[in-house]
């Protein structure tokens, strides 16, 4: 990655989690809970990678509209209380 304007060297690794993480599903008719392995120990690094690629090309971005930021924005705030609270979250 390389470092910032500011010359601060950012590196979008420092978010990965300490361990594989998985998704809990939770059906709405009542069945069992499970897991749903994450297959990338970072399921956002190579979406931040892509975008940021794009900036420094100053090429177009292509996906990504506002709405889908935001969406992604509510899923994963969900997937974090959910995570903290141990209990599901509806959106």
């Amino acid at each position: 990655v390389a470092p910032a304007a500011d010359g601060a060297g950012r590196d979008a690794s420092q978010f990965a989690p300490a361990s594989p993480p998985v998704v809990e599903v939770f059906p709405d008719d009542g069945a069992p809970a499970w897991t749903l392995p994450v297959q990338c120990n970072n399921p956002w690094l190579p979406e931040m990678e892509h975008f940021l690629q794009q900036v420094a090309a100053d090429a177009p971005i292509e996906n990504g509209t506002p709405g889908q930021a935001l969406a992604a924005l509510r899923v994963a705030l969900a997937a974090r209380e959910s995570f903290t609270t141990g209990l599901p979250v509806a959106l």
